[in-house]
């Protein structure tokens, strides 16, 4: 995952941005269901998500994103909409 950030970093100052942050949160969740004191489903499950937050043109821009193979459509929309706001 931390190459692929990587790699979105680079894409955002490939476009233009000066500034390319990307924060990220993994959780990971384990659900037990339990009845007549016996266990009767276990669930597991990741959520996961992504903000991307650029300078590009002297404003700002944001994108979001729960997939980390739609990193570089985020980072594109946030380049995009730093750039319509330096316009504004």
């Amino acid at each position: 995952m931390e190459d692929e950030l990587i790699r979105t970093v680079d894409y955002g100052l490939s476009l233009g941005a000066s500034y390319v942050e990307i924060r990220g949160e993994e959780l990971m969740e384990t659900s037990l269901e339990i009845e007549d004191e016996r266990v009767r489903a276990v669930k597991q499950g990741v959520d996961r998500g992504f903000s991307i937050r650029v300078i590009s043109s002297g404003a700002w821009g944001f994108a979001s994103t729960s997939s980390l193979e739609r990193l570089r459509e985020a980072c594109t929309s946030a380049v995009k909409l730093a750039t319509a706001a330096s316009r504004a």
